[in-house]
């Protein structure tokens, strides 16, 4: 935690201020999202699904404020359809402003929700087992703009951490995910 407040102060006090550019205000972005979901067992299991967000630039174009949610699920039979949710709000930064190719960072703070349930297997009743809890996600990704309103996430990759009652110290996620942005509202 002490490591992503020094990465949070560094990126506040050294970003070199953008270039004004004549962008809208808002930027909503939704794509595919793949997850992998690290299990008490040391492994991790993929998950596909879905991710989106919305950001609202408040500084100069290098600092917007961002709302990001996202859901993933995988059906493993007897194992369980397991599914994992998270809604995370936090800053997200632009060190180069926006440009042809635009690369950001966050930092995000939220809730995740996990979720697996059981079939009826062996002689063994259906089962459920659903928990919530802190999470928080830093990551970094870069978009191509197209337009001036339309662009595509190229890459977005996120460590997320999760402290889920099945897993004693927390659970270390990965999400790779790609999408399309849309743009809009005043400067």
């Amino acid at each position: 935690m002490k490591t992503l407040f020094m990465l949070f102060g560094f990126l506040v006090l050294f970003i070199a201020p953008a270039v004004a550019q004549d962008m809208p205000k808002i930027e909503v972005s939704g794509g595919y999202s793949l997850f992998f979901y690290s299990q008490a067992t040391g492994t991790y299991l993929k998950m596909n699904g879905w991710t989106g967000s919305a950001n609202y630039i408040i500084f100069k174009r290098w600092l917007s404020a961002d709302a990001d949610a996202s859901g993933n699920y995988t059906n493993q039979g007897v194992s369980g359809k397991t599914s994992a949710y998270s809604l995370l709000i936090g800053p997200q930064f632009y060190p180069f402003g926006h440009r042809k190719l635009t690369l950001f960072g966050h930092v995000l703070f939220g809730a995740g929700y996990y979720n697996v349930s059981y079939p009826a297997y062996a002689g063994f009743p259906t089962s459920h087992y659903s928990d919530v809890a802190y999470s928080y996600d830093a990551g970094s990704g870069v978009d191509l703009n197209l337009s001036k309103r339309w662009g595509i996430r190229l890459a977005q990759f996120d460590f997320q951490q999760t402290r889920f009652r099945s897993s004693s110290g927390g659970q270390g996620n990965f999400r790779v995910s790609v999408g399309l942005t849309y743009r809009f509202g005043k400067k």
